[in-house]
């Protein structure tokens, strides 16, 4: 066997190591066994999920034994529970950090362990400045000036945009030393820097070393039967994508050819496009975490930059998929013998672009997949772009010939209808085919300089650093979560100082610390997060501890039946709070406290302590009541005031896109598309969230109608998409092509073909309002005369004008290699995404007239 050099940072895609491959033979064996015991097979996100808890329970378990177990049973594990350096804080960090991979896993830990060890420096500084904290003989600086330090401690983690993993621990751990220094007579931290000083009596010390080991758990739930790897979970969604993409294109040309299109096979082709629109987008995400598996060293740099260029490939690939849909929807209209000509006789090549991406995307996914691109890949890869280049020219003369055929050349304006109006979708079908083999090529192309020089692949959009602490801090709702949050702090330290009665006794950093376990930049509604985190905490502290203490004595049986409870505990709750989008607050903060409260006595040493359990239970509760009334003083915007702005701005996008693409003194694209998709998203969300919360004396929140306007404004992002696309002569921020150029200087009609559709959209969004009105009176824009007014007219009459002139401009070929630079098909897919857009928004009207 020749010998394998190994692989350094700076090598290209490396030999196929035959040992990592049985490895990972092995792993995915595994991997498909556990998965088909959890019911992949019948519901793949409730087996990801199951197992996720179920992996989750057991380590929490491992994690509750030296709780468990009687005293003196292992020294060790005594003198690490009396020294604190392993605490029930364990438990919290674990659930809180739990996560789906193993990246995201070290994302959240080490943010959490950075906000630890923050937490600890920042108290032994204040206590080697200050060593005897605040007594009773100190000067008042030394109080205020505690104070302050804690004020911009706090300040600092909540305004800055740190991962709120580190926010959470940081305060909460603070809020104990910070009230430990203020009051006098209460333990005092001593500095590694003064004299007296030991590791074994050391709080910060104890929070670091305790949340060490739940970071180790958190990543073994991750690592173990096999690893929940970022990086895999990319790879697997690659492999789809590659498989998906040659059997739409492949349904797409059947639908299209057949003499009598079968309207489920459209339904078949939406399901798939919609499924794969997720997986797409959750690719890049999944690479950019991946970054956590890596470092950003080593062979899987390569990888990575691999897949960022892939995922690139088929966000454009799917783009003219869903372009081509969008321009196919425009308007029904049944196959004609001149349709079915043209199409069966560019259906060989067409078939023949298909099988060539296909075969050079099962061979690129092998090379990224394994890391490993060999000679012979290498060949086969050249061989099949060579091919699919010859498809892709014999479809370019295929179609240029059947134009030609068709088009009789003695009347320009019969010719110019027949092009861009009979013949539209079809041209654009093989327009889009042939850029998505461009692109394959490309890649494929790329793939093979990478081997030699890696630096053909651009660097992979890594997830925010230094600069992304304060990106965005002076945002509105960025200001709103950390006013709210610090006054929760300063509140509950203020209550916990002085103490309240007979309910809460003086120097009392419990209801601090809970506070800052409640964190969340949830930005929905805030009386249901308040009600989940009461139903958490409540659930998780009183339940939990009442079935924890059926368990009491140290026999065998009673400690099997603790474990037990304790493992069945954390699966339902750690199910919940990764497959329930509504209840996920209530998983996460009844599995944590939960555990937790079951743990707090151990066997056959202390008894159920109700006056304590009373204390944690009103410490949490005053804890979220103080969140309830900040949140009621300062309440954030109501979710459904943001759907209804969320909704309205990415119009207000859509809107700007338009005029910009038809404004002749512009010679640059931006893709705005991506951008209105955002806030489609943001709206979508907020909407489901408005669903949720109370109205009061407003009227019920149209939800139904909420979701066809999210509907058709999906619909219409994806007809911009596609009119950005047919506009740019490359991609964003390129120049406008060249016939689009020429149609701005030339046409009159092409330069006021916007200005129907812009009325068309002013008279939709004052529709919108609806979602903000909220009385039972009668909504009175649907009086309104331009709400009501039939655009189709001028619809009609503007497409008319415009193909009469276009039929008298030439329309040219960029490219001498395919179909993709073909001006005619370029053009068909503007006109069609415009009139794609039109229709939407006609839906969307009818929708919203129906229900005022």
């Amino acid at each position: 066997m020749a010998k394998v050099e190994p692989a350094d940072e700076a090598s290209p895609l490396m030999m196929i190591d035959q040992a990592s491959s049985a490895r990972k033979l092995r792993r995915r064996g595994c991997k498909m066994v556990i998965s088909d015991l959890f019911g992949h097979r019948i519901n793949p996100v409730f087996a990801a999920d199951a197992e996720l808890s179920v992996r989750g329970a057991i380590f929490l378990v491992v994690a509750a034994l030296p709780f468990l177990i009687p005293k003196g049973s292992i020294p060790i594990i005594d003198n690490l529970s009396d020294m604190g350096l392993y605490s029930p804080g364990v438990i919290i960090f674990v659930v809180y950090n739990l996560s789906r991979t193993f990246g995201a896993a070290l994302q959240n830990t080490m943010s959490g362990m950075r906000g630890v060890v923050m937490a600890s420096l920042n108290a032994w500084l204040l206590y080697t400045i200050f060593p005897d904290g605040v007594t009773d003989d100190s000067p008042p600086y030394v109080f205020w000036t505690g104070i302050l330090w804690g004020v911009l401690f706090v300040c600092a983690f909540l305004f800055l945009k740190i991962n709120i993993m580190g926010s959470i621990f940081a305060i909460s751990i603070f809020c104990t030393q910070w009230m430990g220094f203020l009051t006098p007579g209460a333990d005092k931290i001593v500095s590694p820097l003064h004299p007296g000083y030991s590791i074994y009596s050391d709080s910060c010390l104890e929070s670091i070393v305790s949340r060490a080991a739940g970071m180790v758990f958190v990543l073994l739930v991750t690592l173990l039967p096999y690893p929940l790897l970022c990086l895999d979970t990319a790879k697997e969604t690659m492999e789809e994508l590659a498989e998906e993409l040659p059997m739409i294109l492949t349904l797409m040309l059947d639908h299209f050819c057949a003499e009598t299109p079968n309207v489920y096979t459209e339904d078949q082709v939406e399901r798939r496009m919609h499924h794969l629109r997720a997986k797409k987008d959750a690719l890049q995400p999944l690479i950019a975490c991946s970054w956590y598996e890596t470092f950003g060293v080593g062979r899987s740099v390569l990888v990575r930059k691999c897949l960022s260029s892939f995922s690139s490939v088929m966000d454009r690939s799917f783009d003219q998929c869903f372009s081509l849909w969008a321009v196919h929807h425009r308007k029904e209209s049944p196959p004609t013998a001149k349709k079915i000509n043209f199409m069966n006789k560019s259906k060989t090549p067409s078939l023949k672009v298909i099988k060539g991406v296909e075969a050079i995307l099962v061979i690129c996914i092998k090379a990224c997949s394994d890391g490993a691109l060999s000679k012979e890949d290498e060949m086969e890869i050249q061989k099949c772009s060579a091919a699919c280049k010859l498809a892709l020219q014999e479809l370019k003369e295929s179609v240029k010939q059947s134009r030609e055929e068709i088009l009789s050349g003695d009347n320009e304006q019969d010719d110019a209808k027949v092009l861009y109006e009979e013949l539209q979708t079809q041209q654009v079908l093989f327009r889009s085919l042939s850029v998505c083999g461009k692109e394959v090529i490309g890649f494929a192309d790329k793939l093979v300089q990478f081997k030699a020089e890696p630096s053909t692949f651009p660097q992979v959009k890594e997830l925010g650093g230094l600069w992304s602490l304060i990106e965005g801090v002076t945002e509105p709702e960025n200001m709103r979560f950390a006013s709210r949050a610090a006054l929760c702090i300063f509140i509950s330290m203020i209550i916990g100082y002085n103490g309240y009665g007979k309910l809460i006794a003086p120097a009392n950093a419990g209801v601090a610390s809970t506070a800052a376990c409640l964190f969340s930049r949830f930005a929905g509604s805030a009386v249901v997060a308040d009600l989940q985190r009461i139903q958490g905490v409540v659930v998780g502290t009183m339940m939990a501890r009442v079935l924890g203490s059926l368990f009491a004595s140290c026999a065998w049986y009673d400690l099997t039946g603790l474990m037990t409870v304790i493992f069945l505990w954390a699966v339902v709750f750690l199910f919940i709070a990764h497959n329930s989008t509504n209840w996920s607050t209530v998983g996460v903060l009844a599995a944590g406290y939960g555990v937790s409260s079951m743990i707090s006595g151990r066997c056959g040493v202390d008894t159920l302590d109700k006056a304590n359990e009373y204390d944690n239970l009103t410490e949490g509760s005053v804890a979220i009541m103080i969140t309830v009334i900040i949140d009621l003083l300062l309440h954030q915007t109501r979710a459904s005031d943001k759907a209804y702005e969320g909704l309205t701005k990415s119009w207000d996008v859509m809107e700007a896109s338009i005029k910009s693409l038809f404004d002749p003194t512009l010679e640059t694209v931006t893709f705005r598309s991506g951008e209105m998709q955002e806030l489609i998203n943001q709206a979508a969300a907020m909407g489901h969230e408005a669903d949720l919360e109370p109205r009061y004396w407003r009227v019920p929140w149209r939800a139904d109608l909420f979701k066809e306007a999210i509907r058709y404004s999906r619909s219409l992002n994806t007809s911009l998409t596609s009119l950005e696309d047919a506009m740019s002569k490359e991609s964003s921020d390129s120049p406008k092509a060249e016939f689009v150029r020429d149609l701005l200087q030339r046409s009159p009609a092409f330069r006021d073909r916007p200005a129907v559709i812009l009325s068309k959209i002013a008279a939709v969004k004052k529709l919108l309002g609806i979602f903000h009105h909220e009385t039972s009176a009668r909504f009175s824009v649907v009086s309104d005369a331009d709400v009501l007014h039939q655009h189709r007219y001028e619809e009609q009459l503007a497409e008319a004008a415009l193909i009469a002139e276009v039929g008298e401009l030439e329309m040219k070929e960029k490219s001498k290699e395919s179909f993709a630079g073909d001006e005619g098909a370029s053009l068909c897919l503007v006109l069609g995404s415009m009139h794609s857009i039109q229709l939407s928004l006609r839906g969307l009207e009818h929708k919203v007239l129906q229900q005022v």
